[in-house]
């Protein structure tokens, strides 16, 4: 009897009559009470409004989860180490003997991730099982599940249904499954699973369907063994034989273009989409490329460079280098050290022959350099400045800022030298007058280099649209009207 008592005070004294008066510092928010036990806690469950005990505490934690977008309540428990779920209402949900348990509540339909001694497995929304717990990995990508069990892996469906046999080393896996790549343990060689599908051995890696690298290219593969290139189809039949030390998409994938190397010279072909073959350059040439500034297609062929129209060059590749000006449709030339300026209609504007260097200012006008000077040349050739400046820097006013060595001018298109080149810098100021540096002093002056206020003092301020200049010396200032 004695004995009894104790056992009955002793509980009393740990959990309480059913609606005794709780402590406040054991019980929680969530309906969660704990309770210490030397150095161990425990937890349980109670009625907030009551204090009614609604569950002994047996548990080693409790999480509650709430998701208030999907309005989701439910408790995260683990017993003994192993974790479960409960329902909002306390009711079994997933029994407590997993070591993670991981809601995925966002998927659709919502599944549960359980690991237990190191194997993975699902169950459903309801808690019945879906794939036991039997895999060493499990990777889902919203569509498809990539399994693991032992060193080899596999894919199931949405439904959990066998896609690809649990039977590879590796799966390089597609959007579409049956287009993964797959390999096998100590080889070096790679299969698409559709070809194995369809050759009857899904699991066994053909001499004549494995490659050392497969790519994806629309609907087809380039692929490449023994150093060659070709393409195969989505049956593993070779649409393009396999003889290209280079194969690779050019350009834009629509065009579904490839750019191969044959015999160290490049052509392009183009395969559509029912695998029909086209050549659109003959592999002859040094090299084939896309000009980045205006995605013309440009070759390179015995040395020349050119554009090239309807799978010829534009120019027959009569020049050492070419670039197209979109904007002004105009071409620079280079031949033999030279510049020179064609238009589309191929005339030839500018010969290459007098010029090392050659800009663009407007489709009538040309920078051009010759004995490292610069000067001005039309459309028609003729000198509109001479080249005798070692720099020039154009704005779009018309003026020219020229130097000669260190020192700065002013050349204009229409009146020639406005300033001659012996300023160490100019600034360009309204009704013709001219803001310079010589020997360190600033001033004014007009065309021509006539002073308007003397080169003497040490600095200026002359702020963005300001109608006047502050020349500036120690303490005196004197402001230039504009």
């Amino acid at each position: 009897m004695i004995r009894f008592f104790f056992i009955c005070c002793l509980a009393l004294l740990f959990f309480g009559p059913l609606k005794a008066q709780r402590p406040d510092s054991s019980f929680l928010m969530d309906n969660i009470y704990k309770v210490k036990l030397g150095e161990k806690t425990l937890w349980g469950f109670y009625e907030r409004e009551t204090g009614e005990i609604l569950s002994p505490a047996a548990y080693d934690s409790i999480k509650y989860q709430f998701r208030l977008e999907q309005d989701l309540r439910y408790y995260e428990i683990q017993k003994n180490g192993k974790w479960g779920l409960l329902n909002k209402d306390l009711s079994a949900w997933i029994p407590p003997k997993y070591d993670k348990v991981n809601y995925r509540y966002k998927l659709d339909p919502a599944r549960i991730f359980v690991e237990v001694g190191g194997k993975y497995g699902i169950f459903n929304e309801d808690g019945s099982e879906w794939l036991a717990p039997i895999y060493d990995e499990i990777m889902f990508d919203g569509n498809y599940f990539k399994v693991k069990q032992g060193e080899k892996w596999g894919i199931l469906t949405i439904r959990g249904e066998e896609y690809l046999p649990i039977c590879f080393a590796h799966i390089y896996d597609n959007l579409e499954p049956k287009y993964s790549l797959v390999r096998q343990e100590n080889k070096q060689l790679w299969s698409v699973y559709n070809w194995l599908a369809q050759n009857g051995s899904p699991c066994e890696l053909q001499p004549e369907l494995s490659f050392e690298r497969i790519e994806y290219f629309n609907e087809f593969f380039t692929v490449y063994k023994d150093g060659l290139w070709g393409v195969a189809n989505d049956e593993g039949k070779l649409l393009i034989e396999r003889k290209y030390k280079e194969l690779e998409p050019f350009s834009f994938l629509p065009l579904r273009w490839l750019k191969v190397l044959e015999k160290d010279k490049y052509g392009i072909l183009r395969l559509d989409s029912l695998g029909k073959l086209d050549t659109i350059l003959d592999p002859i040439y040094d090299d084939i490329g896309i000009d980045p500034d205006n995605y013309k297609l440009m070759a390179r062929y015995k040395g020349k460079e050119d554009y090239m129209y309807e799978g010829e060059g534009y120019f027959n590749f009569a020049y050492d280098g070419i670039k197209y000006f979109l904007r002004h449709q105009l071409f620079i030339i280079e031949l033999n050290g030279k510049a020179g300026v064609a238009n589309v209609e191929k005339d030839i504007l500018i010969p290459p022959k007098k010029y090392s260097k050659l800009h663009i200012i407007d489709r009538n006008t040309f920078m051009v350099q010759k004995g490292g000077k610069w000067g001005v040349v039309d459309a028609q050739n003729r000198e509109l400045i001479a080249p005798a400046f070692t720099n020039f820097d154009f704005r779009k006013e018309g003026y020219f800022f020229a130097a000669d060595g260190e020192k700065w001018g002013v050349v204009s298109l229409k009146k020639g030298i406005l300033l001659p080149p012996k300023y160490e810098d100019v600034v360009i100021l309204p009704k013709g007058r001219f803001l310079v540096q010589k020997g360190g002093k600033w001033g004014v002056v007009a065309v021509g280099g006539r002073i308007i206020e003397p080169i003497k003092w040490e600095r200026y301020s002359y702020p963005r649209g300001s109608e006047e200049i502050e020349l500036i010396k120690g303490n005196k200032s004197f402001k230039y009207k504009l």
